[in-house]
């Protein structure tokens, strides 16, 4: 018989037992570290919400199931970039697991991470500036829109003492300086402590790269132009957001002969002073053409007659003193110390208003008169009630001895020209809106410029998560039966198991 070692496996691997099992080993190590490779790099290509689920129970960064409708109907290609110094490898991880969802939902939509280091000219093509680090770019054939980053995220402060009054927003630039702000001036640390505990962090991305997708993929995209500097002033930053969240192209024009053809509708807000008679001149003109507008001005500012006289073929006018209009029925009073903040009764038969939810809340407006003209409609669209009232503003004194129903808000129609005055540029600032108004006001704003340019430019209503992290919570009998897990199943288990093995090697 031959030996063992006489075996062409023998002579192959060596005489010896251990120099086999040695290099049996090795071959074993091998390829078990190659199955591991494998299986990584198969991992690898799983979509991010298999190998990165969220397990906070918030679902923070998430996409909602509006968000993959949207996307499901897309036919369009869309991509998003996330701009970050440093490419894939620097960027956030959670912020980068977000946006991929929005790929993995659609075969129209791709990712992609942009070095602005390394790609310059994608800077220079999208505004020629660099936004600021991880902010987002959608793209599609017919138009970009840039989210930066400091919009993503907001602070929101409410403190249950004083009710709603009492809440705020802070974009992360506001929060971080108010921070530093309380921990200059608050030597007891009382306030500091009230904003911190008070202050909740918000993720609004979802809302803003899904209306920026909208955005970019709509067919056609209203435009508005507002007139600013000198005879008025810009729109509220906030209001101004809330347009372009809506998919409203806003820009600003400092004279009326700067007003381009592709304009859906001017802006006059917040009158500041009377408009040159050039200006009255091009603003009828461009009226007398069909131009929409929509017109707000402001009860302290009402000796414009430049501006009378363009609005007076339309049947409307000014007021020939300095008067503030009051709401005398405490029912829509919003708060009973301040007649001049009041609900308005809305005109609910005119089309303008078919869409709008809420109530529209005015502060500090002039009355607008209405006379009859021949081809122009007329609609006295936002009023007080029946028991309205005006108020000397120096005084606080009432002026008119009966009460009755006042305008603050008209539409007047003849052929294809359109206005809409609204007599309370106050109403649409973000305070008044924010705190009094649930958005109401910011949301009668935009439906005016939707009806006037004829084209709906929606936004799609998608809430903020927040993120701040919940306590973990754990009932009584969850706590009995991991009690009894880790200290009886487990320790029998592991002793158990310690035994069977020690038994069996024993009788070997």
């Amino acid at each position: 018989m031959k030996k063992h070692t006489d075996s062409k496996l023998a002579s192959f691997f060596g005489a010896s037992r251990a120099a086999r099992t040695v290099a049996l080993s090795g071959v074993s190590l091998i390829l078990v570290f190659a199955l591991l490779v494998a299986a990584n790099l198969l991992f690898g290509l799983l979509p991010m919400n298999l190998t990165k689920p969220d397990v906070t129970g918030k679902d923070t960064f998430e996409i909602s199931d509006d968000t993959r409708k949207l996307l499901a109907d897309l036919d369009q290609d869309v991509t998003v970039y996330l701009v970050c110094t440093g490419g894939k490898n620097a960027v956030d991880g959670e912020l980068l697991l977000f946006l991929s969802r929005y790929a993995e939902a659609s075969g129209h939509v791709t990712l992609e991470v942009i070095d602005p280091a390394k790609d310059p000219d994608f800077i220079a093509a999208h505004g020629g500036s660099q936004p600021s680090e991880l902010s987002i770019v959608v793209e599609s054939d017919a138009r970009y829109k840039i989210i930066d980053n400091l919009g993503l995220f907001y602070y929101y402060l409410y403190d249950a003492t004083y009710g709603t009054m009492s809440a705020m927003t802070f974009t992360p630039y506001e929060y971080a300086t108010m921070l530093d702000q309380l921990s200059k001036e608050d030597t007891t640390g009382e306030m500091l402590a009230w904003f911190t505990s008070n202050t909740v962090p918000y993720f609004n991305g979802e809302s803003c790269v899904t209306n920026a997708i909208h955005y970019v993929t709509l067919d056609r995209v209203a435009t508005a132009c507002v007139l600013s500097g000198g005879a008025s002033t810009a729109l509220d930053a906030s209001l101004a957001a809330y347009l372009a969240d809506a998919s409203f192209d806003v820009s600003e024009i400092t004279a009326l002969d700067q007003l381009p053809d592709s304009c859906d509708v001017l802006v006059i807000h917040s009158v500041q002073a009377d408009l040159s008679e050039d200006t009255a001149k091009i603003l009828s003109s461009y009226l007398a053409n069909g131009g929409k507008l929509l017109l707000t001005t402001s009860f302290d500012k009402t000796s414009l007659p430049n501006l009378a006289s363009v609005l007076k073929p339309y049947g409307l006018g000014l007021p020939e003193s300095t008067e503030t209009v009051c709401e005398g029925h405490t029912n829509y009073l919003l708060n009973a110390s301040s007649p001049l903040l009041f609900a308005a009764h809305m005109n609910a038969n005119h089309r303008f208003s078919a869409e709008l939810d809420g109530t529209f809340v005015v502060y500090g407006a002039h009355s607008i008169t209405l006379t009859e003209t021949e081809g122009v409609t007329l609609t006295p669209w936002l009023t007080t009630s029946a028991v309205g009232y005006l108020v000397d503003p120096t005084t606080g004194k009432q002026t008119d001895a009966s009460k009755t129903t006042y305008t603050v808000g008209a539409i007047a129609e003849k052929g294809d020209t359109q206005i809409v005055w609204i007599s309370s540029s106050a109403s649409f600032l973000s305070q008044i809106n924010t705190n009094y108004a649930a958005n109401a006001n910011f949301d009668l704003f935009l439906q005016a410029l939707n009806h006037l340019s004829g084209v709906a430019s929606n936004s799609i209503a998608l809430s903020a998560r927040s993120m701040e992290s919940p306590a973990l919570a754990a009932s009584p009998v969850q706590l009995i039966v991991l009690g009894v897990i880790l200290v009886l199943i487990l320790p029998i288990a592991t002793a158990a198991v310690g035994i069977g093995v020690w038994y069996v090697r024993k009788k070997r």
